[in-house]
């Protein structure tokens, strides 16, 4: 992958040596003997995630060339998860033209270090993000969904020089799951 020295640069910048994990009084709504159950986020949370992507949106303009907008989910998932959506602006991901390759990996990389990067600079009860792109926001919804703990992990390694760029983006592929708008796992 052609990564440019200024964003490998950006990505790695100085952070905190500790990663901020889950927010410790998040709390799932389950019903007695079921599965949990989506919540809406407290105003507290939404408003802490929708900065954080106002932020994210933002780094990303600089950092790549494909479009991109980041908002946070309204409710937590089924598993009582908060999220944020990052879309490309255009087809990208499901996409397998050989020229958009190398955008599709610079953009996935990207996106979720930034995500990473942004939740190691202040306490976010962020715990997945899902990716996907305008193809992928119309008709037929779907995500892949990548976990947090996952970002936060490639973060520290890239910022230590432990793991490669490519690496890195083969390990975010090998662990995401596509996520159809019926909320079924429909691949790996």
């Amino acid at each position: 992958m052609k990564t440019p020295t200024l964003l490998s640069l950006w990505l790695l910048a100085a952070t905190p040596s500790i990663l901020l994990g889950n927010n410790p009084h998040q709390t799932h709504c389950t019903h007695d003997d079921e599965k949990p159950v989506s919540a809406l986020l407290s105003r507290h949370d939404w408003h802490r995630l929708s900065s954080a992507a106002k932020q994210m949106e933002h780094l990303l303009h600089q950092a790549q060339t494909v479009g991109t907008r980041v908002w946070p989910h309204a409710v937590r998932d089924t598993a009582g998860r908060a999220g944020l959506i990052i879309m490309a602006q255009r087809p990208l991901l499901m996409s397998m033209n050989t020229e958009d390759l190398d955008a599709r990996q610079t953009w996935v990389l990207v996106s979720v270090l930034a995500a990473a990067k942004e939740s190691a600079e202040a306490p976010l009860p962020l715990d997945h993000l899902a990716l996907t792109d305008t193809e992928g926001a119309q008709g037929q919804l779907w995500y892949y969904d990548v976990e947090m703990s996952l970002a936060r992990q490639l973060y520290l390694q890239l910022r230590d020089r432990k793991i490669t760029m490519d690496a890195a983006y083969r390990e975010i592929v090998r662990s995401w799951r596509l996520v159809t708008a019926s909320h079924e796992v429909a691949s790996h």
